[in-house]
């Protein structure tokens, strides 16, 4: 697989005020969990549903296996996602992200992605 330019990308799940679950792709983690946040900026759904915070985060070389795996998340059932995020498909439990905070995910710290 070719390694994109403008990578690592980033499939990451957010879980809204609501408890629902919100997945989507990006190049920055901690840049879109602030814009999810922002009074502007973010996705529709998760605007009536702040704070987000981010609770699963995956490394991936391309954009478009990115894609892949967000579309594949996507069509899972609430409780697979749940299970995704608590840990239990055989990968480490991510930590929730807070708003304001950089908590390592996954092993990787906002600060190793930049």
């Amino acid at each position: 697989m070719m390694k994109d330019p403008n990578g690592p990308w980033f499939v990451y799940i957010l879980r809204c005020r609501d408890h629902s679950l919100y997945t989507g792709i990006t190049t920055d983690p901690q840049r879109r969990l602030n814009e999810h946040n922002s009074e502007k900026t973010g996705a529709r759904y998760t605007r009536g549903r702040r704070p987000v915070f981010m609770v699963y985060l995956e490394p991936f070389p391309s954009r478009s296996a990115a894609a892949r795996q967000e579309h594949i998340i996507k069509k899972m059932s609430l409780s697979r996602k749940n299970l995704l995020v608590q840990g239990q498909q055989g990968n480490p439990p991510a930590e929730e992200i807070s708003p304001k905070g950089t908590v390592a995910c996954w092993n990787y710290s906002f600060d190793d992605v930049s």
